[in-house]
């Protein structure tokens, strides 16, 4: 069995230091789990499309964790895909260089407890710039040659109720729009069910894409974030809400994941 601790929206800043508590109690979480390894599921830093100092900030807190890392890009990190959420913090070839050069990737594959883990950079998606292409043929590649179960962590919810939304919007990828890539068509035609996403209110894998009642509430009720661990093996996942603690908070969404698991 493989145990893996998944965070996300940990928004780190070397001047804005309204998150550093909460990280503090995530990192002491993490590194008592004893995990084979931590996915951090976008928005490292708060800034991070517009500071190197930001990112590379982010870069050096997880690299004190005491397993390793696999951290995976959000808009607070390298924009959104056009139009965007802020029409000035449009992902381009800068501030992904920026990304690689404190994190090396955007996107990658491991293997735990018999299933494939699949890490992508969901802000590429729409965005037409060269690295979406290259990301979408080696992920049509990882998910057609897995050959075992497969779970898939991306920052960015694949859409906000179902795969047929046909609303834009620039929180999700919408199937049939524009952004529309190897995950969505691998969903459409693979019966892959959800597990969590960042706006996702189960904490168990759902067996409809548009089940969504209970931890998202539990966090704005109680103004709580979790921390999730992942019990991993090869007939299922055990999904825990770790350690809720008190944070400080100015963002509208939980930080879950969106991790698609396609049954055995």
């Amino acid at each position: 069995m493989a145990r893996i601790v998944v965070l996300s929206d940990i928004h780190l800043s070397p001047t804005h230091g309204v998150f550093w508590e909460n990280w503090c109690v995530a990192r002491e979480f993490a590194d008592a789990a004893k995990a084979d390894a931590v996915i951090v599921n976008g928005d490292l830093a708060i800034n991070g499309p517009d500071s190197d100092a930001e990112i590379a900030f982010a870069a050096t807190a997880l690299g004190n964790l005491r397993t390793r890392v696999m951290a995976l890009p959000g808009n607070h990190d390298v924009g959104d895909e056009p139009p965007g959420q802020d029409p000035d913090q449009i992902i381009d070839a800068d501030r992904l260089a920026r990304w690689d050069r404190s994190f090396a990737t955007d996107r990658w594959v491991m293997d735990a407890g018999g299933w494939c883990l699949v890490g992508v950079n969901a802000q590429l998606f729409g965005s037409g710039l060269a690295r979406e292409q290259s990301q979408d043929q080696w992920l049509d590649e990882q998910l057609s040659t897995a050959g075992r179960p497969t779970a898939l962590f991306l920052h960015k919810p694949v859409f906000l109720q179902g795969p047929t939304d046909d609303v834009m919007s620039p929180s999700c990828m919408v199937p049939s729009g524009p952004t529309a890539c190897s995950v969505t068509r691998f969903i459409q035609g693979n019966g892959w069910r959800p597990a969590l996403d960042r706006t996702s209110r189960k904490a168990t894998i759902a067996r409809s894409f548009s089940q969504r009642a209970g931890a998202a509430d539990l966090c704005r009720r109680e103004n709580r974030r979790l921390v999730l661990l992942l019990r991993i093996w090869g007939s299922g996942v055990r999904i825990s809400l770790g350690a809720p603690f008190r944070i400080r908070c100015c963002f509208q969404t939980p930080p879950l994941l969106r991790s698609i698991c396609r049954g055995c």
